[in-house]
């Protein structure tokens, strides 16, 4: 049998690979069978300690016979491998298969029952697994469950973080004594085979999130949660069976699996018949009226428009503005905001858009937001695309379908935790699809209410959009209020037209009265409605029908303002049918049989209630769906009802929706004071909303618990996780340090001052991000994967203050703790790290640890881009003078950024490939690279998040020879560096400003320029191209104005390093610099032989400006040496390449240069 030898096995196939190892279906030769074979990595066979205790406990699990059990035949070591021989079991993990959906409970209860087998067989053998996840457990076609994986079990009981492997687990799963280093028992099991069953129940693992901080504060704070409230098809009973394996305290826990097991035995026993699989089926796809064949915005002329707009009475200005959009959006991205008072006509203008839109071939989505507290996260976005077909749908990358089908509710929680800005591009990349066919016109009416998840997606989308797109969005706006439209910029400035409807004049009264109500009023009669309605055309008609319905003897009376007017519409009411209407005034999109249940009304006396109050023309009846004639009608009613009758209604609503997060908004409407089941319904929707994409629905949830008495420092400190992951640094700043002095030494605490230190660094404020992070280093001591976490945070903000040495220290601290969890994804952040700081400032490239990081990169989880092995592969590829290898590596990682709507990790993508392209000498690509990362930073917002973007816009504006414009960034940059107390931040404008005045001659300013970073030249142990790409350029200075002795030290160094790292960037431009200093002490000959090495060494290197660089100075020399045919022929090699990659300023010299060989000649 082939495959790759392996002593007397042949690998055949991989099988997976993890932070443990890697599996493969292999052959055994010895024993002619083919077998599992598990190899542990490679280091664990060079600690004597870990391989002690390796072979004991695989002897131990060796003997384990319980059936469940995948056998064990032996275990080793090969080659220096660690292995374990196994049966090869013919099935699939239990995560593949949750993969594809819930369990029904009672297959879920099957599964969970013979894993708890294998664990007890396990714990009688004194052993404790510690890794109890889906993925070891293997179950066949036939069900047949098998826990796998004990070449890291241990002795029960058996304490300790610093031996190799001593805790090893998987964050989702680990039991929160496990994150404090305390005994280690077989009740650890329980709790992670309790959040095994809570997956399979649910598709999706306890605690949403990627982060280590998400999920320490989840196990060791966030109450267990419900997964009845996740998955409407699950019993209530299985919360409690949860809420026991998940106790906090082990000893509250369910004393073994088996006892586990038998509780969700129960439950499942206990359900009447078979259970279907609780998915959320897919809505059908309306039919939608097609629009007519688009034409493009030159065949649509003024004149077309107005036929839809029949309903629209004295506004001839306003639709004029309306056309002008119509118009403009058939051929690129344009924004028409309508505001006005309530009641002025907004959304009677803005239906008329819709109309004209539709009728001349535009496909519009629109959605109405409703001034409700209880409203769904992205109720608004998932109203704006329920229309959209399917197919559109299915072409997006599966993380944009997934994330699209949780915001339509087409999908349970299995998979991944959805990121909101995944949700955004997802938005983008379907409208930008549509647009592709025909013009597209996004309409939201009362924008002013939108859901914060909702607008924060159409904001992302918005400014991105390109092609036939038109937005437009009517808002109330009132006296002394902030427009609730500014989120709205698109991609050119003057894009966005806003008008405001403003009263109308007697003349459109009486317009309206004639053309609405059919009537013709007095001119006393129009006088006096014109006064008190101030020309307010909603209050104008229901004056008109008052007067109407009024007696005709004598004077009429009136309302004096529309409040009072809206009191007399809904005053007349009974009591039954004001019930119905709260109710609806509740919902943000209510049906019959909704308000029918929440009443305790038939559904048949609901209809016949609520056609009575449409026919005075309150609300509006379409098909089983309930929406008031005026927004204006529905705040009455709420505000009109007493708190009691609000908080009743509420209470029954909660009973009637199914949506956790809506179920739990009603319950905390209807309360008035802390209750542990509104809070723990709150908690369970924030986890929910966080999970489908919405961390600003979250905060709102956590925040509400808050407010109603639930003020503990774990929930303040999920509040400001998920205002900071929702893009609100003040307030999870404010957040966090209003907690601090409320949290005790330990784990929490070390959490809550890595978020700060976070947002410190966000700010650029480096040095107080260092004191907080060695506050959280002494409080997670005890809690190793947190202590990881605030080791890798450290090692970055450690360099950007110039601490080196710590740096490195904290870096290879990170990994030795890393390896020793055992949890893939933060092994690869670990070593990712340390690649990176030893690349920069240490002994060099660690090409093993680079090799093992990417192997362990978890590309799907949200990692700060530092820490990301595919970007820091892409970097040092770069950094070594493999530039398009870099450059083709970077791409793709931006590819997955785009899909993800990864911003701040775009902005820095942006940003590297402008810095490869530099190198490149493809300096077009780089100037639109630059330019789109300063444009990310503008639309993420805040000052300090720009200092990069301009620090390399500066950059390339320095070498295109726009001089002006490269000063002004990096002065910029240098101000933002000193008024924020991070120097470090200040060396690339540096840098960059020497480069300029090198590129003029001006070389007594460019070492003026440079001076700060040589006065540390000795002490800065930084040597690749990312740090010394200035070096050459104060050579250049120094040897200009005679410093030779000064020079000597930097091309020394050069030379050195370039030798010692192999470097053919340092060698060619070390070369360079020796060239120019040998000349000017007079030997021209030496000083020829060595640009000519310079030249030898830029064969291997593909940085044309570098090349043509020293190809002035060969020429120079070539000169001196009185070959003049030779040193022209050289400098205008130069000047073709300065030439033809856009760098002015170099070709003007060569220029200056040729033109003195000329003259000479």
């Amino acid at each position: 049998m082939k495959g790759t030898p392996f002593g007397q096995y042949r690998l055949i196939e991989m099988l997976g690979r993890g932070g443990m190892g890697e599996v493969w279906r292999a052959y055994d030769t010895a024993t002619d069978r083919v077998v599992a074979l598990k190899l542990l990595p490679l280091h664990f066979a060079q600690d004597d300690v870990f391989k002690r205790r390796f072979r004991r406990e695989a002897h131990a699990a060796a003997r384990l016979s319980e059936p469940h059990v995948v056998p064990i035949h032996t275990y080793g070591e090969i080659e220096g491998r660690l292995f374990v021989d196994m049966r090869l079991i013919n099935g699939c993990d239990l995560h593949t298969l949750v993969a594809s959906g819930p369990l029904e409970p009672g297959r879920a209860a099957l599964i969970i029952e013979q894993a708890a087998k294998a664990l007890q067989g396990v714990h009688n053998a004194g052993l404790v697994h510690r890794d109890v996840k889906p993925s070891n457990i293997l179950v066949t076609d036939d069900d047949f469950a098998y826990l796998i994986d004990f070449g890291i079990a241990r002795a029960a009981g058996r304490a300790g973080s610093t031996t190799t492997g001593a805790i090893i687990g998987t964050l989702q799963y680990m039991a929160p004594e496990r994150f404090g280093g305390g005994p280690v028992e077989a009740r650890s099991d329980v709790y992670s085979l309790a959040c095994v069953l809570y997956e399979c129940l649910t598709g999706s693992c306890p605690y949403p999130g990627d982060s280590v901080e998400e999920q320490l504060v989840g196990h060791l704070s966030t109450p267990p949660p419900r997964p009845s409230s996740v998955r409407r098809s699950v019993p209530v009973a299985f919360d409690d069976v949860i809420a026991t394996g998940m106790a906090k305290n082990p000893d509250e826990r369910y004393a073994s699996a088996l006892d586990l097991a038998r509780a969700a035995r129960n439950v499942a026993a206990a359900l009447p018949g078979a259970e279907g699989d609780g998915g959320i089926p897919h809505p059908p796809v309306r039919d939608n009226a097609s629009p007519r064949a688009p034409r493009t915005a030159q065949e649509l002329r003024p004149e077309e428009f107005g036929r839809a707009s029949a309903d629209v009475v004295s506004r001839s200005a306003e639709l004029k503005a309306v056309t002008r959009f119509l118009i403009s959006a058939g051929a690129r991205v344009s924004g028409l905001v309508i505001s006005g008072e309530a009641g002025i006509g907004k959304t009677t203008l803005w239906q008329a858009g819709l109309d004209e839109a539709v009728d001349h071939g535009s496909r519009v989505l629109s959605a109405r937001a409703g001034e409700t507290e209880s409203v769904l996260a992205y109720a608004a976005l998932a109203d704006l695309i329920g229309d959209v077909e399917l197919d559109v749908f299915d072409r997006l990358p599966p993380l944009q379908r997934l994330a699209l089908d949780r915001v339509m509710l087409r999908a349970d929680g299995e998979g991944p935790a959805t990121d909101q800005r995944v949700v955004a591009a997802a938005f983008l990349a379907v409208i930008e699809h549509l647009a592709m066919e025909t013009p597209v016109v996004l309409a939201i009416d009362d924008a002013q209410w939108l859901d914060t998840s909702s607008r924060e997606a159409l904001a992302f989308a918005v400014r991105r959009m390109t092609g036939p797109v038109g937005v437009l969005l009517a808002e109330r706006t009132e006296p002394d209020t902030d427009v609730a439209t500014s989120w709205l910029e698109l991609r050119r400035s003057d894009a966005v037209e806003r008008i405001h409807l403003g009263p109308m004049g007697l003349d459109g009264v009486r317009a309206l009265i004639t053309t609405k109500l059919g009537r013709t009023l007095a001119r006393s009669k129009l006088l006096r409605i014109a006064e008190i309605s101030d020309g307010n055309p909603f209050y104008v008609l229901e004056l008109a029908r008052t007067m109407r319905d009024e007696p005709t003897r004598g004077e009429p009376s009136l309302p004096r303002t529309l409040t009072d007017l809206v009191r007399r519409r809904i005053g007349r009411l009974d009591g039954d049918v004001r019930d119905m209407l709260l109710a609806a005034a509740c919902l943000a999109d209510p049906t019959v049989e909704q308000l029918a249940r929440a009443t305790g009304s038939s559904v048949g006396r609901a209809a016949e209630l609520l056609e009575d109050v449409e026919s005075n023309g309150i609300v509006a009846i379409n098909g089983n769906r309930v929406q008031f004639s005026h927004p204006l009608l529905a705040r009455g009613v709420y505000t009109e009802a007493a708190p009691a009758r609000r908080r009743r209604i509420h209470r029954a609503l909660a009973d009637v929706v199914t949506q956790p997060e809506l179920k739990a908004r009603h319950l905390a409407l209807a309360a008035v004071s802390a209750d542990p089941e509104i809070l723990q319904a709150l908690d369970d929707a924030a986890s929910a909303a966080r999970a489908r994409g919405a961390p600003a629905a979250a905060a709102e949830l956590v925040d509400l618990a808050i407010s109603l008495g639930g003020d503990k420092p774990s929930r303040r400190m999920r509040s400001a996780g998920h205002h900071w992951e929702a893009g609100n640094t003040e307030q999870a700043r404010e957040t966090l340090e209003s907690v601090m002095d409320r949290l005790r030494p330990g784990a929490l605490r070390a959490i809550a001052l890595n978020l700060l230190a976070g947002i410190r660094i966000y700010d650029n404020r480096y040095v107080e991000a260092v004191d907080l992070l060695k506050r959280a280093l002494e409080d997670a001591q005890d809690a190793p994967a947190m202590r990881v976490r605030t080791l890798l945070i450290s090692t970055y903000a450690e360099f950007h203050i110039g601490e080196f040495d710590e740096s490195l220290r904290h870096a290879r601290e990170a990994v030795a703790l890393a390896e020793e969890l055992g949890v893939a994804a933060l092994t690869s952040q670990a070593l990712t790290n340390w690649v990176h700081a030893s690349f920069q400032h240490g002994p060099g490239l660690d090409e093993d640890a680079l090799r093992r990081a990417l192997e362990l990169e978890d590309r799907d989880i949200d990692v700060p881009v530092t820490f990301r092995a595919s970007v820091v592969n892409a970097l040092i590829l770069a950094g070594v003078g493999r530039l398009d290898e870099g450059h083709a590596e970077m791409e793709a990682v931006r590819q997955r950024f785009l899909e993800r709507g990864a911003e701040r990790d775009l902005m820095a993508v942006a940003g590297y490939c402008a810095l490869i392209e530099i190198w490149q000498g493809k300096f077009d690509r780089a100037a639109q690279n630059a330019e789109d990362a300063v444009e990310r930073a503008e639309q993420l917002g805040g000052q300090g998040i720009l200092i990069i973007p301009l620090t390399i816009r500066a950059m390339v504006n320095a070498y295109a020879g726009r001089v002006a414009e490269a000063r002004t960034d990096a002065a910029a940059v240098i101000e933002a560096a000193q008024r924020t107390n991070a120097p470090r931040m200040a060396e690339w404008p540096a840098k960059t400003l020497g480069f300029i005045e090198v590129s003029l001659g001006n070389y007594a300013a460019a070492l003026t320029s440079l001076a700060p970073l040589l006065s540390t030249f000795d002490t800065n142990p930084e040597t690749e191209v990312w740090y010394a790409w200035y070096v050459p350029d104060a050579v250049e200075a120094m040897v200009a104005l005679g410093r030779l002795d000064d020079a000597m030290p930097l091309i020394d160094w050069l030379e050195r390093n370039g030798r010692r790292r192999n470097r053919s960037w340092l060698l060619a431009v070390g070369a360079r610099c020796r060239s120019m200093w040998l000349a000017a002490k007079g030997d021209i000959d030496a000083a020829e032989r060595m640009a000519h090495q310079a030249m030898s060494e830029h064969e291997a290197l593909p940085m044309p400006f570098e090349r043509a660089r020293t190809q002035v100075v060969l020429g120079r020399m070539q000169h001196r040496r009185g070959r003049e045919h030779e040193a022209t022929a050289t400098l205008s090699a130069a000047l073709r390449a300065f030439e033809q990659m856009g760098t002015p300023l170099w070709a003007h010299r060569v220029r200056t240069e040729i033109a003195r060989t000329d003259g000479l000649t």
